[in-house]
């Protein structure tokens, strides 16, 4: 006897978020570990322990947009693989049933991944990119030995650091020069030991000091793209195309974050049939991620020709020819 509807999307259902929340789990877990040895690598201050914490909160939902298309695509082929080879997708042919029949319970998960990148998108993400960078601060963070940091107009480096101390002190700004035997960050400051200072300027002058104070000017830190709100981005735009200048790639970047969400449930709806056709959920996710990236990466260099509009909405497109040609295709659907 077959099972009722409701039962039956209910238990595909059941199949698909298991596999969909362990893949969500992985796939976060390395991109908060990859993106947050990336940032730090590229910084020339070791985050503390507080603002390491706040980094990888930072990346969190930067993480779950990367995780959400690849965990419904996962998911969804997962339950179909386990439902073709479990007898399942049998059972169900031989009521008469199609591939069709699943579609709700696909593209019930499809739209709620939709709903949750849509969130990730268009607001977490952008917040995330920002707490995470903004969160190498002077004065919560160790500096790296032999390894300068610009500051403003100032330049500092130190030959050896431990413990957050620091010795063989050297920074430089404007037209003077300071080296200390040893130093430290004291909040806003930079508090050095033992040392001298000396002026090159047109009145030159030298001199000696046991202890010395140097205020610390905030980080130069520029906004980038993925950091923006929306509101940001759009305001951003305005701004670039009154001086006339070429907004194409920060449109682009808009309008990306509605087509990321809109592709969830194309990529949940693709999933069905090959998941019923034995194909292997890694074997699904890499190849459709690497095409899905590829055409994306194709599309951002050809902005300036396509257009921003054409541009993020060719992959997307792309994805639902694929999409449609392989249900035609599907004998079963």
């Amino acid at each position: 006897m077959t099972r009722p509807s409701f039962a039956l999307q209910r238990a595909f259902l059941v199949d698909a978020i298991g596999p969909a929340g362990l893949t969500t789990a992985a796939v976060v877990g390395l991109c908060v570990a990859v993106l947050g040895g990336q940032l730090t690598a590229a910084a020339s201050v070791v985050p503390a322990p507080l603002q390491a914490g706040q980094i990888g909160l930072g990346l969190l939902p930067v993480a779950l947009s990367i995780g959400v298309p690849i965990a419904v695509l996962v998911g969804i082929v997962a339950a179909g693989q386990a439902w073709a080879e479990g007898g399942d997708w049998l059972s169900l042919r031989s009521a008469g049933l199609r591939g069709s029949a699943l579609l709700p319970a696909t593209l019930a998960l499809g739209l709620t991944g939709a709903g949750a990148q849509g969130a990730l998108t268009h607001n977490l993400a952008p917040r995330g990119q920002a707490l995470a960078r903004m969160s190498f601060q002077t004065g919560s963070l160790t500096l790296r030995a032999g390894q300068p940091l610009h500051l403003g107009d100032l330049l500092l480096v130190a030959e050896e650091a431990s413990a957050g101390r620091y010795r063989g002190l050297a920074l430089a700004t404007g037209d003077v020069a300071v080296a200390a035997r040893e130093g430290g960050f004291d909040g806003a400051a930079l508090a050095l030991e033992h040392g001298s200072a000396q002026s090159f300027g047109e009145r030159p002058w030298r001199l000696r000091f046991a202890r010395a104070r140097v205020p610390l000017p905030a980080p130069d830190r520029r906004v980038e793209l993925v950091e923006r709100t929306d509101a940001d981005l759009r305001a951003l735009i305005e701004r670039m195309e009154t001086n006339g200048r070429d907004a194409a790639y920060e449109q682009l970047i808009l309008y990306k974050r509605s087509t990321l969400p809109a592709a969830v449930p194309l990529l949940a709806t693709l999933g069905l049939p090959l998941g019923l056709r034995r194909v292997r959920p890694a074997i699904a996710a890499a190849s459709v991620g690497l095409g899905w990236w590829i055409a994306t990466r194709l599309c951002d260099q050809a902005a300036d020709r396509l257009g921003p509009e054409l541009a993020a909405a060719a992959p997307l497109l792309g994805l639902a020819l694929v999409t449609a040609a392989l249900w035609l295709r599907w004998a079963d659907r």
